[in-house]
């Protein structure tokens, strides 16, 4: 996926995969959502994902009032740490932010 955001182009293909959240896409479920958390090249932190129509991806689809839909959303470090700590693993956590045994 590529965006631009306030004149900068992210893209997942370009930046770095850190977390993989919630990824529990079936296609089926219209609550079913795939989050990945990413680091771009310049060390700006976002979440893209996509998921069904009672996700906050949905979109406007034309027929129906809403349908399966994807976006980039930009956060803080603070934000990408708890990120991790809530949908990845220790060893996600430790590469990403490189910490020490508290």
């Amino acid at each position: 996926m590529k965006r631009v955001i306030n004149g900068k182009t992210y893209n997942t293909k370009t930046a770095k995969s850190l977390c993989d959240g919630a990824a529990n896409l079936a296609f089926i479920d219209p609550r079913d959502l795939s989050e990945y958390l990413y680091l771009s090249r310049k060390g700006q932190y976002f979440v893209a994902g996509c998921g069904g129509p009672m996700t906050k991806y949905s979109q406007w689809s034309g027929k129906n009032p809403f349908g399966w839909g994807e976006g980039l959303t930009l956060v803080t470090e603070l934000e990408a740490k708890r990120y991790v700590e809530n949908f990845g693993t220790a060893e996600e956590f430790e590469a990403a932010f490189a910490t020490t045994e508290g």
